[in-house]
Formats: C-alpha cells, structure tokens, sequence
C-alpha cells in the first residue's frame, strides 16, 4: 500500500506547495488501487499553472463556448458563480478525476464502446447524482451538481469540515475482471481523446470561477488508507490530459478566424452584458417586437418578428432535414447505400443529370459518379455540374419561401438556435421552399438534433424533429460575394460573417428572452 498525501486539517489542504501536493495526489493508479509510491511525472505545462491565478478571463471563456456552441450548464454551471467552499469558509481546492468503474458481463470490450451505440454513454439514462459533472466518451457532459454546491464523493470527505473542497467528475470507463474477482480491468487507453478535451474544459471553467488553478487528484489516491478505498481512474493519460489543456488554453486565449470575429464582437458589448449561455433566463422583459409576416412549418402557423427598429427577422419552427445540394443526396438506384435520400424526394430539378454521364444533352460534372446532380435555389454555376450548388452535407443551410421578407433573398445570411441543447450554428439560406423549418444535413449536425452516432444516410429520410424547437434567425442584406472555386460559399466565410451578426443581435442571452426555457 503506497503512502497516503498528508492533508493539514489546520489548514485545509495537503502538505507542500500546489506542485508538490499534485505530485502526490496524481500519481499512477494501478490494477486493483495499487498506487505507486513514488511521486507522479507533472508536465511542466501543469506544472507552471497548478495553484497560479487563471489566465483565461469570464469573457474570454463565454466567447469560446459561444464559438463552439457549448453550455456552461454541461461543465459546472452558471459561469459567473463561484465554486464550492467549506465550513470554514475555504473554496475548493482540488479537481478530483474518477472513473465510473462500468462492470461489463462480457470479459471483452464491445467495438461499440467509444460510440453512442453504447448504452453506458447516455448521459440522459445515467444517474449523475453522484458527481459535479459526468463525461461520457463522446466527450458529452451533464452536470450533476453546480460547482458551486459542495458535494462528497470520496470516503475521505467523511470529516464534514472537508466537505466542499472537493469538485468531482465521474469519466465514464467500462470495466472487465481480466482475471480478477471484481471488474478491474480499464480499456487501454483509459479514454477517449473526447474525454480528456471536455474534461480540460471543465478543468479550466473550474479555474475561472474559482479565479486560480486547482489542484487535480486522483480518487483512488485521496482515500489510500482508508479500508474498502477505491481504484479509479485505470489506465488515466496524464500527459494526454495536459495536452488538452494547453491546447484549449490556447485556443482561448489567442482565437482566430472566426472564433476571433466573435472575440471582438464580445469585448466591444459592456461585461455585465455579455451572454452567459448557462445563466438562468433574465428576468428583461422581451423588447418591442413588431410582426412582419406569418409562416407555417407543416405543424403550426408562428409569427415572424424582429425587434423594433433592428432588421433580422426571428421565428421558432420546426427541423426537417433536407439534402439538396450534395453531390451523393441521390441517385438513380434508391437502394444505393451511400445516397442521402430517397430519390422519390427529389425534384425534377435534381433529376436532369447525372454526375459523370450524358443526359439530357449534357455531361453531368461532379465528385460523385452516378449520382444525381442535385440543385438548391442558390447556385453559382452550370446546371450540370454539382459543385454549382450548396452541399448539404457540408455546408450549414436553411429553407426559406422564396418571397420570405422584403430584403431577403438566396445568399442571405442566418443563425439557428437548439433551444433544447443551447448550440447554435451560423447558416445560408440556400434553398427554397414555401414552407419553414427545414434545413441542410450539416445544420442538423452542428445543433446535434441526433445524437451523432445517428446514420448520416438516414438524416433527410428519416430524421428530424417535429417539434418547434429551433429559433432561425434571418440577417436582411448579408449576402456575400461567392467564390470563384468550390464551396462557393465555404461553411467558415459563412461563420465569419453571421458571427457578428449574432452577438449584435444580442446572441443567447437575446434569444433567451425571446424564447424564454420551460
């Protein structure tokens, strides 16, 4: 049995300096909770920041989770609280890495284990009671309890003074016996790189709400010496782990491209204004709207409105998922496996060529032989040649009548919103349709309106949702010169420009009190 950290209960926190005490409570957690007794390895990139004030601002950080359409309410909550504290009066301290020791009935690993084809990654079937935040192996989180509520989850939090030291996250790991009485065996490696991103971001979230860097620990090494101790995390890439932080740091601290549009766009607005994605919904009143016009979206008729005295026009619809525009969305054989729709749904538009064939007096040009060259509204090109039009499989689009509003057109810039997971994606609207709601492959795919191990091939024929829980907001004359090359609007220029767009319109926050949450 290795020997345990020293913890100074005077004190509230483990003997040495942040390094020191980081050496100790990570060091190497073996089969069956053995535990080397020599100090850890620390990168020295951990090394330099473990215990120092953060480097990352609220700002800086909202901005990035804003960029890549993440929720605070995922990594901890509400941003601008802080972190948990003790009876005494002291904030937590230390970032505690578990693992959900998940006993498998098998002794082998399912080739599914790493997808969300398997059961242990539902976060939404999981209890995560037990921690401050879950991780899945998508690199998904939940949080259990706000970082701001103390919580215990080790055997050494027995001592109630030291309750609310602690912040807990549970990664989610299978286990097999692997000869053992118990399952004790981890897969190799322990996590998926998923994993190790998210948990570097709660890792950093965590440091600015507490305004430092905390110090990680293992759970097995904080309960070594106390009977029935555990034996997690197995198999826990240090190295693989800091990586991510430098990384995600980085990418904080110095954005680019549009990332960096959004960057500025979010220092220019006051700091009590900037939109905190996971803050309860603010208690403003809506502004004056005014109606321009009403749309139906097969399900329901809903009113399309702008603020009064501003231009981009809102509504809440529906998705169906559409796949014009890709250059395999059909092909002559319905059954073909790699074709995105039936073909039966295409128009006679996305019917008159094929893609490396004659056909109606023309060769069909294209990345995708033998497939249909399939048309949207907005095109910039031959009839005949595929990368004319928008791609709906890489290219976030949405579906508009093609008389929506005055100052509308094909080209036209937008955002849409996931009410049900708070991530946006910018968009174009490239095709029409006289009905709202429906939108490419790739938009449905950024705003994760299925969970990602759902079939690309099945989106447009039979994905969706029916619900009006999606928020498209259209920019008037945001339309921007296409490019001489395919894409001939590229998804980043299309991020670029609707980036500003948003936080003009006043971003989360704004659509939150638009369209406050149930």
């Amino acid at each position: 049995m290795a020997t345990p950290c020293q913890f100074l209960a005077n004190n509230q926190q483990f003997a040495g300096s942040p390094a020191d005490q980081a050496r100790c409570l990570l060091r190497r957690v073996k089969v069956a909770g053995n535990v080397d007794n020599t100090p850890a390895q620390i990168p020295d990139k951990l090394l330099a920041i473990v215990g120092q004030p953060a480097t990352v601002t609220l700002q800086q950080l909202q901005s990035y989770l804003t960029f890549k359409g993440i929720s605070a309410a995922d990594i901890g909550g509400d941003l601008s609280k802080g972190v948990s504290s003790t009876s005494k009066g002291t904030k937590a301290s230390y970032f505690i890495i578990h693992d959900t020791s998940d006993e498998l009935s098998g002794n082998s690993f399912p080739a599914t284990v790493n997808t969300a084809a398997w059961s242990g990654n539902d976060l939404a079937k999981r209890s995560t009671n037990s921690a401050h935040i879950f991780i899945n192996r998508l690199g998904q989180s939940a949080t259990g309890h706000n970082y701001s509520v103390a919580w215990r989850a080790t055997k050494i939090e027995r001592d109630p003074a030291m309750k609310g030291l602690f912040l807990h996250h549970e990664l989610i790991q299978p286990r097999i016996k692997g000869g053992f009485k118990f399952a004790a065996v981890g897969p190799m490696p322990g996590f998926t790189q998923e994993t190790m991103d998210r948990l570097a971001l709660c890792y950093i979230a965590a440091a600015v709400r507490r305004g430092s860097f905390l110090i990680p620990a293992f759970h097995c090494v904080l309960d070594l010496g106390i009977k029935d101790g555990h034996d997690d995390p197995q198999n826990f890439d240090l190295f693989q782990w800091v990586g991510s932080i430098e990384k995600i740091l980085s990418e904080i601290q110095t954005p680019v491209g549009a990332h960096a549009v959004l960057a500025v766009a979010m220092e220019a607005i006051a700091p009590q204004a900037v939109a905190v994605a996971a803050a309860p919904p603010p208690t403003a009143a809506p502004p004056e709207l005014e109606t321009v016009r009403d749309a139906f979206d097969g399900k329901r008729h809903m009113p399309v409105r702008r603020i009064k005295g501003t231009t981009p026009l809102f509504f809440k619809a529906k998705m169906s998922i559409d796949a014009d525009g890709a250059a395999r969305a059909y092909h002559p054989d319905s059954k073909n496996p790699e074709s995105l729709d039936n073909t039966g749904n295409a128009t006679s538009e996305s019917k008159k060529f094929i893609q490396g064939q004659k056909m109606n007096g023309k060769t069909g040009k294209g990345p995708r032989p033998g497939f249909f060259v399939s048309a949207t509204r907005l095109q910039h090109g031959d009839d005949f040649d595929a990368n004319a039009f928008v791609d709906a499989e890489f290219v976030p689009y949405i579906v508009l009548p093609g008389s929506f509003a005055a100052d509308v057109a094909p080209g036209d810039i937008c955002t849409v919103v996931n009410m049900k997971n708070l991530r946006t994606t910018s968009a174009i609207f490239a095709d029409t349709n006289p009905r709202v709601g429906e939108a490419s492959i790739r938009t449905a795919l950024n705003l994760h309106v299925h969970d990602p191990s759902f079939p690309i091939t099945k989106m447009a024929r039979a994905g969706g949702d029916d619900g009006a829980n999606y928020v498209y907001i259209v920019y008037p004359n945001s339309r921007f010169t296409p490019r001489a090359d395919a894409p001939h609007w590229p998804a980043e220029q299309i991020e670029e420009t609707a980036s500003p767009l948003f936080e003009a319109f006043g971003g989360l926050d704004m659509v939150r009190r638009l369209f406050p949450l149930a």
